[in-house]
């Protein structure tokens, strides 16, 4: 309840970036983890935004070492680029 809560704020607040991308550009490793426990890997590649980033990108992007292990052990590819061909 209390993830789907912060989830549904963050949309509304970010705008057009998903809450998960948020989530992990901001940093906050223990919502990512949350998330991961309740939601699963599915979606883990999903891209968004103008650069069609996804949320390994966003979380490289600024530096976010802890949620890039997490999101790593979790499953997401490394290799994965963006619309602009970027990692």
């Amino acid at each position: 309840m209390v993830v789907q809560a912060f989830l549904y704020f963050t949309q509304l607040v970010l705008g057009k970036s998903t809450p998960w991308y948020n989530v992990s550009h901001f940093g906050l490793h223990t919502i990512v983890k949350m998330i991961l426990a309740a939601q699963g890997t599915g979606d883990l590649e999903v891209r968004v935004g103008h650069r069609g980033s996804n949320r390994l990108h966003a979380a490289t992007a600024f530096g976010n070492v802890e949620v890039v292990e997490t999101l790593l052990d979790a499953g997401a590819d490394a290799r994965e680029v963006n619309e602009k061909g970027k990692c």
